[in-house]
């Protein structure tokens, strides 16, 4: 981050109900379902920690002291503070809602709860706000911008004709807080939505209105890790990079993850299989899965599939 700058705050929603993965997350926030070797959380706070911020703010829904106990006992050296969010009332009243909270901050690192991702910052100068891109096939399901350069001249949310495949992805820098505030406070006095919601795109193209410079930046990973699917792709990628796991007793085909305090036996696992912490997994076969955390599975066969937290399966 730039050295001129006094502070750096890190602001990533978890609030979201995750519809689009229950019933895992019927009594669990999605952010701390597991994906690989940890919760996507904590791919997303490890991502900070490296990009050198030191302070995060989380806005939180019902599921506030299990983020706060899961991010201060796995990243001891950040400041959290969390800021709960009464009203599902979208993404970008999720962010207007910790103004108070960040209203020190020289620049806001933005990420989205749901989204595990890799980028270097952009360096460059002259804008207010930039916004992290992907290319995709589809731009149909995606909000998407439109550039001349690296300057963005259009946002679209969700576009019926494809006018550009750079997807908005989950991450995006504020340089002027205030700015970005003031564009959300208007749309939140208004009750401006778009499907229903207050949305962050709305606040950028009103930033674009006013006359500040976005910028767009492509990252160099982005994994969505917002429905089974997507969740079970990250998996397969991110236990790529992770040593080879034995387990007496059973038969293991990497990639495949096994928490320390998980209890494995007699059982066959892999490829791309993540057993999380505090379950159990006695004479069973998986392979492409994630199994949640505490839970219990004995004499099955699972594949392609996501096993949720504290779930018996016989």
């Amino acid at each position: 981050m730039s050295s001129s700058l006094k502070k750096t705050v890190a602001l990533i929603p978890v609030a979201g109900g995750g519809k689009r993965l229950r019933p895992f997350t019927t009594n669990y926030p999605k952010a701390l379902l597991q994906c690989a070797d940890r919760p996507v959380l904590g791919h997303i706070l490890r991502r900070v920690e490296k990009l050198g911020v030191r302070e995060v703010i989380f806005i939180t829904g019902e599921h506030t002291q299990m983020v706060q106990d899961y991010a201060q006992a796995a990243f001891p050296a950040l400041a959290i503070t969390c800021v709960q969010q009464t009203e599902a009332l979208g993404l970008g009243h999720a962010v207007w809602t910790a103004r108070e909270e960040a209203a020190g901050a020289d620049e806001l690192l933005i990420i989205y709860g749901d989204s595990i991702i890799d980028a270097e910052l952009p360096r460059d100068k002259g804008w207010d706000l930039a916004i992290g891109v992907m290319m995709v096939r589809d731009p149909a399901n995606f909000g998407v911008v439109v550039t001349d350069g690296d300057r963005i001249i259009q946002l679209v949310e969700k576009p019926a004709q494809p006018i550009s495949n750079r997807a908005i992805a989950g991450m995006n820098i504020a340089r002027n807080p205030a700015a970005l505030f003031s564009a959300l406070g208007e749309l939140v006095g208004k009750d401006v939505r778009t499907r229903g919601e207050i949305q962050l795109t709305d606040a950028f193209e009103l930033l674009l209105e006013r006359g500040h410079v976005l910028h767009s930046f492509r990252l160099q990973r982005w994994l969505d890790c917002g429905n089974p699917e997507g969740m079970l792709e990250a998996n397969r990628m991110l236990l790529q990079r992770l040593a080879p796991v034995e387990i007496e007793g059973c038969d293991i085909k990497p990639p495949v993850f096994v928490a320390q305090d998980a209890i494995v036996e007699r059982s066959r696992l892999g490829p791309c299989v993540a057993i999380a912490p505090g379950a159990v997994v006695r004479d069973c076969t998986l392979s492409d899965c994630i199994v949640n955390a505490g839970a219990k599975l004995t004499g099955i066969t699972i594949a392609n599939a996501i096993v949720g937290p504290g779930e018996v399966r016989e």
